[in-house]
């Protein structure tokens, strides 16, 4: 205690940080010997530092147990100052570690720092011999360090399962020292090991998966950045095998070829996906280095391409793809040249470079017709845009007939020129076939006498009908494909015309008068026609259109602009001023056939835009004769000739009058809205002449006419409420919910009954007779319409039985007095009492004279 008083006031007096802490220290020293010695009770006992100077509890704790951790890290460091992975040092350590009083958890820490002190070396000469730089590397001494360090690492795991062990003992790892999370030191220390210990093993044996694993972990490695090293030297070892295996011959003598590059692959544990990734990237790099020294593809290089193609595994559809993105390019240069050639300039010239762009690059037509078929969509797309934005209508058509013109004179041929390829070879091929079926039929027929060479003539012979059969089926199936592509246009006309004859009536064969034009004017052409005088035909093509590049809608939207310019005509200037309008000739609708097909519209989807165009014109023509008055007979007849004019049916002229008398009646219905005359009547009437009241009229507004006319009927004093009407066939024709008509005439009723009935006395006691005739009479009709057993209750039962006696003397229907006598709640004996006093004319209830009044 005496030492301890003398430390603090050491401290106290001290004149410098470095004096506190030694002080502090050496307080700590006492307190730890102290405890040591005589036992954690006696010492707090003997020395009550808490009471006498105020020490807390934790900071003793704390004073404890750094003296003991620097005891333990200082036995360590006389042995060393590393973790030595030896039996017998850390069963002495362990020893020490309970002769000092150190918790696990702190010695732990301690032998985790010293572990990695022995890592770090290691690491450190793995770096200093892969840093160094000389003529030729040599990363043994660099993988011998690195094993050490595994080797530490895995016996310090096997040495914590012995008994009498350090508790916390395990494999460690470089993080938290001096090596920071993704140091790039760690990363080139990881692939060296990996890539040296394949080079020398030449494959991924377990053990070497286990090392690469542990070192991962030990060099604090993610996942995914681990992985990536890995697949890269894997991918880069592979490349080296496989070009041993090419070199050497064995892969082209190899059976099979997928065998040995999957062996490949086992061998390096390396993903078959990213191999055939480097095995496309191999073939696309012969591609480019053939293409940038020939700029073509010659017959040697077309079979060095196909034995690597064969070697590699690879497939046609990887090829194909390759082959777009490599010789298509250059065949796309080639395609581009010639349609920026544009219709004036574009000659025989452009198509043999074309050709020949295909010949050399090897091309297949599949692929060439593709390209030229996103080139020239591209083109089309630019003739569109430049349409849309003319204000001039003219204009506008005459870029769409620039865009007919270039995809006839243009598109066509170069697409007849890709496909031409495909056909020529299909037609070879069935000559020689055919060749080679006459040449064994004649040999057959010569060797058929011969005895000696019946069998041979027998074979000869089954081998050409074998040949005849598979030509006759080839024939055949495209005889099939012709007519099923022919077919499948006109089932979508007759589709069309069979949907409009089913929802309109039209009838068979009817079409408007424009369509007619067209089609006729494109039958016409159908072989083509003379470009001038040049001798050469011009053919229309449909393979190539915007089908998938515009919507419907747009498509039909400039069909029926360039309709629009077809019927509309020429303006042409005569002299002192005068015009003239010149109609369009045939070869405008010519024009106007191949622009559809142009937009990939179907023949449904033309004939819809030609009967919209003709119905509207139609409907024009009715609103002008209509608008003035009546339909008389010349109003009519003059009708009947447009809809002859036009090409529509009977059935569909009808409809389209019919919806512009409709239309005036809507304008009499809005009308009458918006004053606030619209009557239930109105409506009633408009929905007998076919038109759609719940397109015009809310739900709400209809609701309350309906509403407005049960009001009536309950007030009218006639005591009738025909259900039939009110409760079925009104809000049938009116569109309404059930529910909403019950609750609608619910409320109504409910209200009335009550309030009826004051009125009817109030009337009584005015001697207002006939009014209160008529009170109870719309209290009938609301029980008829919510019909109730329970009767009104009043409080005067005499009153009641006067306005029965009322209503018998006036009212004679007998089914109504039996409903205010079931109402009013009498008896069979009281009601007939009452009936027999006033037909006797017993009861007088009548207006009193007012005496007082007489002036």
């Amino acid at each position: 205690m005496n030492l301890a008083r003398r430390f603090l006031r050491e401290r106290a007096e001290a004149g410098s940080r470095s004096q506190d802490s030694e002080q502090r220290k050496a307080l700590g020293k006492l307190v730890y010997v102290s405890y040591l010695v005589f036992g954690a009770q006696q010492a707090a006992f003997l020395m009550p530092l808490r009471r006498v100077f105020n020490i807390q509890p934790a900071s003793i704790d704390v004073m404890r147990r750094d003296n003991a951790k620097q005891l333990f890290d200082n036995y360590i460091k006389a042995h060393g100052g590393e973790l030595q992975a030896d039996q017998g040092f850390l069963q002495g350590l362990k020893e020490y570690q309970d002769r000092v009083q150190l918790s696990d958890e702190v010695a732990e820490e301690v032998m985790r720092e010293a572990a990695r002190t022995k890592l770090e070396r290691c690491l450190g000469t793995a770096l200093q011999n892969v840093k160094t730089r000389t003529k030729k590397s040599d990363y043994a001494p660099a993988v011998k360090a690195l094993r050490e360090a595994l080797d530490y690492n895995n016996q310090l795991e096997r040495l914590s399962q012995q008994p009498n062990m350090p508790k916390g003992l395990a494999r460690t790892n470089v993080y938290g020292g001096k090596y920071k999370e993704g140091d790039k030191d760690l990363r080139e220390l990881f692939r060296v090991f990996v890539e040296e210990s394949l080079r020398s093993e030449g494959r991924f044996t377990e053990q070497l998966e286990q090392d690469v694993t542990a070192l991962q972990q030990m060099l604090g490695l993610g996942q995914k950045e681990a992985a990536s090293l890995r697949d890269e030297l894997s991918s880069k070892i592979y490349r080296r095998l496989l070009r041993e295996e090419v070199t050497s011959g064995r892969l082209d003598a190899a059976t099979s070829k997928a065998a040995v590059l999957q062996q490949l692959c086992d061998r390096l544990k390396f993903n078959p996906e990213a191999a055939g990734a480097l095995h496309r990237s191999l073939y696309r790099q012969k591609m480019d280095d053939i293409l940038k020294n020939h700029n073509k593809i010659t017959e040697s290089d077309a079979k060095e391409l196909d034995r690597q193609r064969i070697l590699l595994c690879i497939t046609k559809a990887e090829i194909n793809t390759i082959q777009r993105e490599t010789c298509g390019r250059l065949f796309q240069t080639a395609v581009e040249d010639a349609i920026n050639a544009g219709i004036d300039r574009f000659s025989f010239d452009d198509r043999d470079r074309v050709k020949t762009a295909q010949k050399e690059l090897r091309i297949p037509d599949s692929l060439a017709k593709e390209i030229l078929d996103t080139v020239a969509r591209k083109a089309f797309t630019g003739f569109v845009t430049r349409s849309r934005s003319q204000r001039d209508r003219l204009e506008a058509a005459k870029e769409l007939k620039k865009l007919v013109f270039f995809s006839n004179i243009v598109v066509a041929p170069l697409l007849e020129d890709v496909q031409g390829a495909a056909a020529k070879a299909d037609a070879a091929k069935k000559e020689a076939a055919k060749k080679e079926i006459a040449e064994l039929m004649a040999k057959a027929q010569a060797d058929m006498d011969k005895d000696d060479k019946k069998e041979d003539a027998t074979a000869a012979k089954d081998k050409a009908e074998d040949l005849q059969k598979q030509v006759d089926a080839t024939e055949k199936q495209e005889a099939e494909q012709k007519q099923e592509a022919e077919q499948k246009p006109k089932d979508e006309v007759e589709q069309g015309k069979g949907g409009e004859a089913e929802g309109e009536g039209q009838a068979e064969g009817e079409q408007p008068a424009t369509l007619k034009k067209a089609q006729t004017a494109a039958a016409a052409r159908k072989d083509g026609e003379e470009v001038g005088s040049s001798g050469v035909t011009m053919k229309s093509q449909k393979e190539i259109n915007l089908r998938n590049d515009l919507q419907l809608r747009d498509r039909q939207d400039i069909y029926r602009n360039f309709l629009l310019y077809c019927m509309s005509g020429d303006t042409v200037a005569l002299p002192m001023g005068s015009t003239v309008v010149v109609e369009r000739d045939e070869s405008e609708f010519a024009r106007l056939s191949q622009l559809g097909e142009i937009l990939g519209l179907t023949q449904l989807d033309v004939a819809t835009v030609h009967k919209d165009l003709a119905e509207t014109a139609f409907r024009n023509q009715a609103q002008q004769i209509l608008q003035t008055g009546t339909l008389t007979k010349e109003n009519t007849e003059y009708l009947s000739g447009m809809r002859d004019k036009m090409g529509l049916s009977k059935e569909q002229a009808e409809k389209i009058i019919k919806g512009v008398q409709n239309q005036r009646l809507i304008g009499g219905l809005e009308a009458a809205k918006n004053t606030g005359s619209l009557s239930l009547q109105k409506v009633l009437d408009m929905k007998e002449s076919g038109v759609e009241i719940d397109s015009f009229i809310s739900e709400e507004m209809r609701l309350n006419l309906y509403t407005k006319e049960v009001q009536a009927v309950l007030s009218d004093g006639t005591g009738n409420f025909d259900e039939e009407r009110l409760l079925q066939q009104l809000p049938k024709d009116l569109h309404l919910p059930e529910t909403k008509v019950h609750r609608a005439v619910e409320e109504q009723a409910k209200d009335r009954k009550r309030t009826t009935l004051v009125q009817a006395v109030s009337y009584l006691r005015q001697r207002k007779m006939d009014d209160t005739v008529k009170a109870l009479n719309n209290m009938v009709a609301c029980n008829k319409a919510l019909p109730s057993d329970e009767a009104v209750q009043w409080r005067e039962q005499e009153e009641l039985q006067d306005l029965y006696s009322v209503y018998v003397g006036r009212e004679k229907d007998a089914a109504k007095q039996a409903v205010v006598q079931k109402l009013f709640s009498l008896s069979d004996k009281d009601a007939q009492s009452l009936k027999e006093v006033v037909e006797a004319g017993d009861f007088k209830l009548e207006a009193e004279d007012d005496d007082t009044n007489f002036f």
